[in-house]
């Protein structure tokens, strides 16, 4: 949030970078919330454009959810932030997810 905030009123391009919240601890009820909303992609999920089908487990969804929830929660809070301030078109967003000790795979910066 100390990224975005000062430049609310002037910029139409904010990098939320939530680094620093991946692995931190999320509330178990989110966790349960979250694992049970992708448990429809459990077995093989297709992709277009992926060669091979990934294979999803609940362990992956729970390995996945305990490093992840906590930076996507905290990316949404500030995306949130920013439709109020400014509307729901008036922006583009850069989730960045990369800098941090040890990148996850192929990194991981999403573009709205």
């Amino acid at each position: 949030m100390s990224t975005v905030a000062p430049f609310v009123e002037f910029a139409d391009f904010f990098t939320l970078d939530v680094a620093s919240y991946i692995g931190l601890e999320s509330e178990p009820d989110e966790v349960n919330a979250f694992i049970s909303s992708c448990k429809k992609h459990i077995g093989n999920l297709s992709i277009p454009g992926v060669d091979h089908p990934l294979l999803i487990t609940e362990n992956l969804l729970k390995e996945i959810t305990g490093k992840y929830l906590a930076a996507v929660t905290q990316a949404s809070f500030i995306y949130q932030y920013l439709t109020h301030r400014k509307g729901n078109d008036d922006f583009i967003i850069e989730i960045s997810m990369d800098e941090v000790e040890k990148p996850p795979p192929h990194g991981f910066t999403v573009y709205f």
